[in-house]
């Protein structure tokens, strides 16, 4: 009976302790449950935590943690997120409170309420309750982890939302209590928050304010609008929804504390580093979540953790949160925050031969990227430099085995040539230095599709096809900044000139007709051809020296060969080829050598339709020599049937001024008034329409038939020039208010720059004498104008000066101003001249056109009877054009005598 009586006793607090944790929380006992209450007493649980009873009842908390551990197994529901959060909370709170009693830890907490003092015996014990409730308490978390139950209660979505906040943000406080087994467990359910190991696409109809990762294809209960809106719900979209609540919860403020544990001895990181990582990753697709980041200095830890870690995951998933974060709105903040001299240092450590080929291409982009965002960021100094050239020299794991699996290694190896252009961008010291090393021989290397180099001929045709459409790129960004005059290379222009035609055989740019569904047999076309066009002219545009060597070198039947390639080749190859012959064709030897070429002039005027500027661009430069062949070849009419209705400036500038070059040849001006002669528009009046587009686009006022408009002259002190619109201008401090000076000089740069009417001009006084006698009166009119172009435009130029001096303030000299005031009245009595001379036409005109309409009313008479003598004179022939729409004498005879 004793020890019965023993037994019982030891029993009794186990007994009782059961029977208390049945009144506030469900049971697992099997029998009798009609004491049990259904659902969880939070109220009754929170007070076995209150501070005078927390360091004094460990066994009765422990029993609370187990009994949750149990009942939560299945998954915390939803409506309990608050309940669980207030739980977690108070939990802190006293842990964080023993704590600093005990001397443990620093930490503070952020809803910490004031309690009366610990006594001593309380403090002693302070540290081994910590010990002791961790275990439990990283149970419980660890249950945390688990999906949610989707168990709303009569919680709105609003309401679940707020909870979920709530909860974030009480287990990410739990980092405060500084202990790494809680930090780990709490870190890991904010990992599974913030998206988890596995981020799927959700099955279920139900839409989430609540999240796939959060619940395993369970939601919470959508409204009755979100429900109309289901089948539009987008994944990609609620996951960032999700981030954009974490955010507000403080979750990254919590996860950088934690990051910071971890790399506080300065040695390695802990275990939970990894999990910290993984929720930034999940994170960094949030764009508040990157600004939180930014002002949190999330990067400069994760800069500091990155050397300490020996697991190349962790490197990995680092260098994935930078990429997303370069990506987000918020670049530039985050670009600054990695340029730092510490964070180059450490991005550019881990450039080395010992990472994985996909490691390190993530890095090169990531640090292109930087590069790119911050020029000012130092990426010169010479460990980074060697770093970055020993991974473009080093030698190829797959030996010379094309067929070896190089994928990794050929990505890695383009993302460098990409890296190196950036820092080779504008020339300095580092290209300098690279060219020290053999940075072009090794460039020039690639550009063979029989490489004699092992570490270039391992790589598939595809492959290196890839590789030398990026080195073409690289070589474009650094050629025109050498140091040294490239002239003197001994390979370049020979390496381009064969890589030229070796990329026409290997990489054709068409198929040949009705092989349009065959594959090309040296793998898919990647666009060497317009590439390697575009490097040569960088070569060209560079020196003069280096088209004299091309030209020596027999570029011209390569060039000729593309453009008279059949079928024809893309616009932009055949444009860049056009553009390339141009730049070529500036030393005079050069154009007498190609238009000895054969075909050569006809080969150009072939393309006056589909590309006329390039084209004509390119004739005109191969002038004075090739002036035969375009007459031989018909070039000169050609040339103006592809100018007759073109209307952009740029086109019309070039062509005009290839035919101011050609007129000055006699055989080439009879050409050009002979053209088309004998139809309605010849060369004189397609001039004058162009002079009068010129007006139209420029808004110049204009009279009665285009006459120059004399209206407000007489008023105004400074009368408008007949070239320009009017234009008014605010006056300046010390100036008189002339309101016909302009404020700018955007028209007059722009005219003078195309300079139209000038070459209009200078074709029409080559042409001369000119027949009149075809043209209209409104054309007639506007031909004096043309012809008084000199005088007008030197009064255009001398007050654009005189505005120019305004607008800097300075004030003319007085001969200076003595010539400007000469240039206003010889302007003033010029256009009063050319208005008389333009009136006499339109006199002249008008009695004609009377006379003529008397002598036709004459003849109808004669010819129904009314007068009995014929008329003397015959009616002269009216030019068409000159005469509105009434009938000619010769049609109206017969029509008057079938009346009679």
């Amino acid at each position: 009976m004793q020890a019965v009586r023993q037994t019982v006793r030891k029993q009794l607090p186990g007994l009782v302790r059961r029977q208390r944790l049945k009144r506030i929380m469900p049971s697992f006992a099997k029998g009798r449950q009609g004491d049990v209450v259904p659902t969880i007493d939070w109220g009754k649980i929170l007070e076995h935590f209150h501070p005078k009873l927390f360091v004094l009842s460990f066994d009765r908390q422990k029993a609370i943690f187990e009994r949750l551990c149990r009942i939560h197994s299945t998954g915390l529901p939803l409506h309990d997120l608050a309940n669980v959060a207030d739980f977690l909370m108070v939990v802190k709170t006293r842990m964080t409170e023993v704590a600093l009693a005990a001397g443990t830890s620093q930490a503070s907490t952020r809803r910490a309420t004031p309690v009366k003092p610990l006594t001593p015996a309380e403090q002693s014990a302070g540290k081994a309750v910590i010990e002791r409730l961790r275990v439990p308490l990283c149970k419980y978390l660890a249950v945390l982890r688990r999906p949610f139950a989707s168990l709303t209660g009569n919680k709105t979505v609003a309401q679940l939302t707020d909870d979920l906040k709530l909860f974030a943000r009480v287990v990410g406080d739990l980092i405060d209590i500084k202990d790494d087994q809680i930090t780990d467990g709490a870190v890991q359910v904010l990992f599974k928050l913030s998206g988890g190991p596995k981020i799927e696409s959700p099955i279920s109809t139900q839409r989430i304010v609540t999240y796939p990762w959060l619940l395993d294809a369970v939601s919470l209960p959508p409204s009755e609008a979100e429900a109309m809106l289901r089948p539009q719900c987008d994944p990609h979209g609620t996951q960032i929804e999700l981030l954009r609540i974490l955010n507000d919860s403080n979750i990254v403020p919590n996860l950088t504390r934690a990051l910071e544990q971890c790399c506080v001895n300065g040695t390695q990181t802990l275990p939970y580093h990894n999990d910290v990582l993984r929720a930034l990753r999940r994170l960094s697709a949030s764009e508040a979540c990157i600004a939180q980041m930014i002002a949190d200095e999330t990067f400069r830890f994760l800069i500091d953790a990155l050397p300490l870690s020996s697991n190349p995951t962790d490197w990995s998933i680092t260098i994935e949160v930078f990429w997303n974060a370069l990506e987000s709105p918020h670049k530039r903040q985050v670009g600054e925050a990695l340029s730092s001299e510490k964070a180059i240092e450490t991005l550019s450590g881990q450039l080395t031969t010992a990472h994985p080929p996909d490691f390190l291409t993530d890095l090169i982009i990531v640090c292109t990227e930087i590069s790119r965002l911050c020029p000012s960021a130092n990426w010169t100094e010479k460990r980074v430099l060697e770093n970055i050239w020993a991974l473009l020299i080093q030698p190829h794991p797959a030996g010379t085995t094309a067929n070896a699996d190089t994928t990794d290694h050929f990505v890695l190896q383009k993302e460098l040539f990409v890296f190196l252009q950036g820092f080779c961008k504008g020339g300095g010291e580092v290209l300098e230095w690279y060219l020290k090393q053999g940075l072009l021989e090794r460039l020039l290397a690639y550009l063979t599709f029989d490489p004699k180099e092992p570490s270039i001929a391992c790589w598939s045709v595809r492959q290196l096809k890839g590789l030398q459409l990026q080195v073409l790129t690289l070589l474009q960004e650094i050629l025109p900044h050498t140091p040294f005059d490239l002239h003197s290379h001994p390979t370049l222009h020979s390496t381009l000139q064969l890589f030229l035609e070796q990329a026409l055989l290997h990489d054709v740019p068409t198929l040949p007709p009705g092989d349009a569904e065959l594959p090309n047999p040296s793998s898919d076309r990647v666009g060497l051809v317009p590439s390697v066009l575009r490097t040569t002219l960088k070569v060209c545009e560079r020196e003069v020296a280096s088209c004299l060597l091309l030209g020596e070198r027999d570029s011209f039947d390569t060039l000729i060969g593309i453009l008279k390639n059949h079928p024809p080749l893309p616009s932009p190859t055949s444009f860049t080829a056009l553009t390339l012959l141009t730049t070529l064709l500036g030393p005079m030897q050069n154009r007498r050598k190609f238009a000895a070429t054969p075909e050569s002039i006809s080969t150009l005027l072939g393309h006056l339709d589909t590309k006329p500027l390039a084209s004509l661009s390119a004739i005109w430069a191969t002038l004075p020599p090739s002036t035969d062949a375009l007459l031989a070849d018909n070039g000169v009419r050609r040339i103006l049937d592809a100018l007759v209705w073109r209307r952009d400036w740029e086109t019309l500038s070039v062509g005009l001024g290839l035919l101011c070059d050609l007129v000055e040849n006699h055989g080439v001006a009879k050409v050009m008034k002979e053209w088309r002669g004998t139809t309605e528009i010849g060369v004189v009046r397609w001039l004058i329409s162009l002079w009068k587009g010129v007006e139209a686009d420029l808004g110049v006022p204009q009279g009665p038939y285009g006459m120059i408009s004399l209206e407000g002259d007489d008023a105004l002190e400074l009368c408008r020039n007949p070239l320009t619109c009017d234009v008014v201008v605010k006056p300046l401090a010390h100036q008189r208010h002339i309101i016909e000076v302009q404020d700018d000089f955007t028209e007059d740069i722009e005219e003078m720059g195309w300079n139209l009417r000038a070459k209009v001009y200078s074709l029409i006084q080559h042409l001369m004498p000119l027949d009149t006698s075809v043209l209209s009166p409104e054309e007639e009119i506007k031909l004096i104008m043309i012809h008084s172009y000199p005088t007008f435009k030197h009064h255009e130029l001398l007050r654009t000066l005189s505005k120019s001096l305004y607008k800097a303030n300075i004030r003319p000299t007085e001969p200076d101003q003595e010539v400007l005031d000469m240039a206003e009245t010889v302007l003033r009595e010029k256009k009063h001249y050319v208005h008389d001379l333009q009136t006499e036409v339109l006199e002249r005109h008008l009695k004609k056109e009377k006379e003529e309409d008397e002598s036709f009313w004459k003849e109808v008479q004669w010819a129904v009877g009314l007068k009995t003598a014929k008329p003397n004179k015959p009616l002269a022939k009216v030019p068409d054009g000159s005469r509105s729409k009434k009938s000619s004498w010769r049609e109206a005879r017969p029509m008057a005598a079938q009346a009679q």
